[in-house]
């Protein structure tokens, strides 16, 4: 079977019956020249909408039937196949019945929801604790981890040695214990065991 790669002009394609042909430059073109396509132009004035060109290639050569505006109009929708049937009527209330709303009553009622919600919220925060609240609150091992920054921060002393110097040098944690609990005898007198002194 033949195919366009084998015709190299426009009017080898046309001898053929082929609508296409291989151009000079190895691509796949329209066997259609010039006068020709006027002469189809004439022809189907009003027929089509975009170039010319696409039109002639979309109709294959051939002139269009019809005008554009009743090839484009959707066809009618076909009668019903049960004679007599007629649809019983939706009652909109009842799709949205049980629904919210937008009533002033029913706004405020979720104004009020929304503002006490928000207040349970900030009733659940956790405080922000500092000094001798949070020492009754956390233990002295969660006083351990945090670094220099963070306890200055909370207003603790920054090391195990600032304590004794310290305002809450006495106070205990939520443990029993105090700054100085659990100390070993080289962190005492070193201080290399422990990177708090």
């Amino acid at each position: 079977m033949a195919s366009y790669k084998d015709y190299k002009s426009v009017s080898a394609a046309r001898k053929a019956g082929s609508l296409y042909f291989m151009g000079k430059d190895g691509k796949k073109k329209l066997a259609v020249t010039k006068e020709q396509l006027d002469a189809w132009k004439k022809k189907n004035k009003g027929k089509f909408k975009g170039s010319a060109l696409t039109a002639w290639a979309n109709a294959k050569g051939k002139n269009i039937g019809g005008t554009p505006s009743s090839s484009l109009r959707p066809k009618a929708r076909p009668g019903s196949d049960v004679s007599g049937f007629k649809p019983s009527p939706i009652e909109v209330k009842n799709l949205v019945k049980g629904g919210r709303g937008d009533g002033k009553s029913e706004t405020l009622k979720r104004r009020i929801k929304l503002l006490s919600d928000k207040k349970k919220a900030e009733a659940n925060k956790p405080a922000d604790l500092k000094g001798a609240a949070w020492m009754k609150a956390n233990t002295r091992s969660a006083y351990m981890k945090l670094s220099k920054s963070e306890a200055r921060a909370l207003g603790l002393p920054a090391t195990t040695v600032a304590a004794t110097q310290h305002k809450l040098r006495n106070q205990k944690f939520k443990d029993g214990k105090t700054f100085f609990d659990n100390s070993s005898p080289k962190a005492k007198s070193a201080g290399r065991n422990n990177p708090r002194n």
